[in-house]
């Protein structure tokens, strides 16, 4: 019994973090959406939610392996925004480019 209750502990913490970056990405990415860098919302997001949570992080293995996918999702969510940014603004957000 107690070997079960690791293994369903072990998917939590590593199926349950997954959905939770990935919903903190989207989250993060939708609110910097309306700023035009929607790349910038998970790496700004991640350092303020680390700075007010700083103790919480330090000992819950399931927010650092949230904060692990986000930065790797990150990774990949840093070239789209980046194209999303020049396919929706192609003269930059003041016009002057």
């Amino acid at each position: 019994m107690a070997l079960l209750q690791v293994l369903l502990e072990a998917i939590w913490v590593v199926g349950g973090s997954l959905l939770a970056a990935i919903l903190f990405s989207w989250v993060a990415w939708t609110i910097f959406k309306q700023f035009h860098h929607p790349e910038l919302g998970v790496p700004i997001l991640l350092a303020a939610v680390l700075l007010l949570f700083h103790e919480h992080f330090v000992r819950d293995s399931f927010l650092q392996m949230m904060a692990f996918y986000a930065v790797l999702g990150e990774v990949g969510l840093w070239p789209a925004g980046r194209a999303w940014f020049h396919d929706h603004y192609p003269r930059g957000v003041g016009g002057k480019r």
